[in-house]
């Protein structure tokens, strides 16, 4: 087993997209931002590490290298920010309102008081994040 002090993974990939919610809640909110996950490198173990949080359970998964490609072609089509992490960074959170972006959030330790996935996208780009979007698609158009 690898033990170390500070197991903290700094380079983050946070994708944006619509989902797959339909529901008079999911309207309402900025299109292409309903809904956010995150993956990053494990240089250690040599792994892709996906996280994904839904109102039912957080999801964190290695990504089989063979499913890769496949990862990385979707997320081509999707808005996607790469952020280095500031893990050390303590917040005070509540756990009563856990959706996925404040799960991601609290993962690269950005703080976002109200947590919609277009507040923490731009509380992102705030901080130094790089926004990758699609093919077609520029800033002005979000």
């Amino acid at each position: 087993m690898i033990y170390q002090e500070d197991l903290g993974l700094t380079r983050w990939y946070i994708v944006f997209q619509n989902g797959e919610h339909v529901g008079r809640i999911w309207n309402v909110m900025k299109d292409g931002f309903r809904h956010c996950w995150a993956f990053t490198y494990d240089p250690i173990t040599d792994t892709w590490l996906r996280v994904d949080a839904t109102h039912r359970n957080i999801v964190i998964r290695p990504v089989a290298n063979k499913d890769v490609p496949l990862m990385l072609a979707d997320v081509r089509k999707k808005i996607l920010v790469v952020y280095d992490a500031k893990p050390k960074k303590f917040m005070w959170k509540s756990r009563l309102f856990v959706d996925c972006a404040s799960v991601i959030g609290y993962l690269v330790g950005v703080d976002v008081f109200f947590h919609t996935p277009w507040r923490l996208f731009c509380a992102l780009r705030k901080n130094g994040g790089q926004v990758n979007l699609p093919k077609g698609m520029s800033l002005k158009d979000l």
